[in-house]
């Protein structure tokens, strides 16, 4: 039988060498150039702006990793990872680390869409990959910075937010900084466990007001950072939030959509690794993931991003340790429903058959059957100019989930909402940069308009029914909207959501069909579907 692709070194390997060439074009690696270890080519290259994006910078975990694995594995197969070159993979990870603490020195945070930004999300990931990579590389001057020492006391000052992924990751880089140096312990240990293990958290981890899949890979790949450092204790979130993100993996190997809270589509493999090495039945649910179909839709900014740093930590973990043990799985002929009614999240499978809905999005689903896929992500109206739409995350929604004599029933009604958006121009750049100087607290404005307060159309609502008929194996969709005034333009909704999430809109399976159908215009006010899932 077939190594899992999750747990085949080759497979992490093959995409190292493949991505290889987009990772170094993306760097400045001329010494003598004023900008030597910058890892955003649109600042040092295109000069499209005229300040470094600073969540770029942790390609130097992704170089420290190579350059370890030169030292694990032999790497003459793969023609772009020529172990001769490992002087060249340091050399230029220290480069990067020097030039990101010389970006930290002056108040230990670092800009990501705008100069004066202090982004909290950009600073934390590259400040642990900084870290981490300067103790693989040895480069002490970078780990006893004043750059890293700033960051770590803005980190003290700060309280859990909205973003579960971010915070993880804020933690890891604490816990590894506070435990290497021996630096204000007790004072990160209270901070830790707010950020890490507040009740409150539940073990959803919670984004935005919601449960997310995609993010909450990159939660569970910082746990599985901190777990490996031995910096804190983490197993029980690890092992409880490994659990709940297998039972969203597609039979294909795909994880994430549009019915989560945040619409992401990509995962991280180090922190499944991890969760993967301390539980054999985790293990074996995790082994579908298509770790080539996740890293293959990547843009370049978000290969610079986590997302390389994972995949070449991931192939250390595996050159070091192995592949994990796992558990014998058989696939069930009989339909399971794993609800997590808390986020309003469930999941029905059997076989090669998957259905994810998400009820707080108004009632949105995917389905894998079969190798097909199949997105329902509701509708969009436009009134007046204004389009609004159902798959918005809605904190009060009436929902009814019951069983029936013939399997399961999901009943919800949704508003169409919308939020606001913001497109580039000339005007609105310039006006940025003469309010830059309010920093962060422009962050907290652009969030209220792009992610945390949608609009809503009054007395309009969608009321969705959903049922799985377990003796047929058919899922019936049937749908009525109410409050549709003349003039209204009702259309099926792409595969695509009107939130501003920089991690979603890369490219998933199904979404042509559903943009295909969203150009029709639709008549009437009662629809229904069934899918045939035998």
């Amino acid at each position: 039988m077939a190594t899992p692709q999750l747990y085949d070194l080759d497979t992490y390997l093959s995409l190292l060498n493949d991505l290889y060439p987009r990772l170094l074009t993306q760097i400045d690696r001329d010494p003598d150039s004023p900008t030597y270890g910058s890892c955003d080519r649109g600042f040092w290259m295109y000069r499209l702006h005229d300040f470094d994006s600073g969540v770029l910078q942790q390609a130097s975990l992704t170089l420290a990793a190579l350059a370890a694995l030169a030292d694990e594995v032999d790497l003459s197969p793969y023609p772009n990872l020529n172990p001769q070159h490992k002087d060249v993979w340091v050399t230029l990870a220290r480069a990067i680390n020097r030039r990101t603490v010389s970006l930290l020195a002056r108040n230990g945070m670092l800009d990501e869409y705008y100069p004066g930004e202090q982004s909290f999300p950009g600073t934390i990931f590259t400040s642990y990959a900084t870290l981490k990579s300067a103790l693989l590389l040895e480069q002490d001057s970078v780990v006893h910075s004043q750059g890293l020492r700033k960051t770590a006391r803005q980190f003290l000052k700060r309280g859990a937010s909205a973003a579960a992924n971010q915070d993880v990751a804020a933690a890891a880089f604490l816990a590894l900084y506070s435990s290497t140096l021996h630096w204000k312990q007790a004072q990160s240990e209270a901070v830790l466990e707010d950020m890490v293990s507040r009740p409150e958290q539940d073990s959803f981890f919670m984004e935005y007001g919601g449960m997310d899949v995609g993010y909450s890979t990159v939660t569970l790949n910082y746990l599985g950072y901190m777990h490996a450092d031995g910096s804190f204790r983490v197993e029980n979130q690890l092992n409880t939030l490994g659990s709940m993100l297998a039972d969203f993996i597609t039979p294909g190997g795909y994880l994430g959509g549009e019915f989560a809270s945040r619409s992401t589509t990509y995962f991280l493999p180090f922190g499944f690794m991890q969760a993967a090495y301390q539980n054999k039945e985790n293990a074996s649910h995790f082994a579908p993931l298509n770790l080539s179909s996740a890293y293959t839709r990547l843009d370049d900014r978000y290969l610079m991003h986590y997302c390389l740093p994972a995949l070449a930590m991931g192939a250390l973990a595996l050159a070091k340790a192995g592949e994990p043990k796992q558990t014998k799985q058989s696939s069930s002929k009989d339909w399971l429903t794993k609800a997590y009614p808390q986020v309003q999240l469930y999941a029905l499978r059997r076989q090669d058959s998957a259905v994810f809905l998400g009820l707080n999005k108004g009632g949105a689903l995917q389905i894998e059957h079969e190798g097909k896929h199949f997105v329902d992500t509701g509708y969009r109206l436009t009134r007046d100019g204004n389009t609004f739409a159902t798959c918005v995350l809605q904190e009060e929604v009436p929902i009814d989930v019951g069983e029936t004599d013939t399997g399961v029933e999901f009943n919800i009604e949704a508003q169409f909402l919308r939020y606001g958006a913001l497109t580039a121009s000339p005007l609105k750049t310039i006006a940025l940069r003469i309010l830059s100087f309010f920093g962060p607290a422009l962050n907290t404005l652009f969030k209220r308009i792009l992610i945390q307060a949608p609009r809503s159309l009054p007395d309009v609502f969608l009321q969705r029914r959903i049922r799985l008929d377990t003796t047929t194996n058919e899922l019936h969709v049937e749908d009525k909207l109410e409050g549709l005034q003349e003039g209204d333009e009702l259309t099926l909704a792409p595969a695509s959501s009107f939130r501003l999430v920089p991690s979603a809109k890369f490219h998933q399976p199904g979404e042509e069909d559903a943009l295909s159908a969203s150009l029709v215009p639709l008549e009437g006010k009662a629809f229904s579907q069934t899918f045939d899932l035998n």
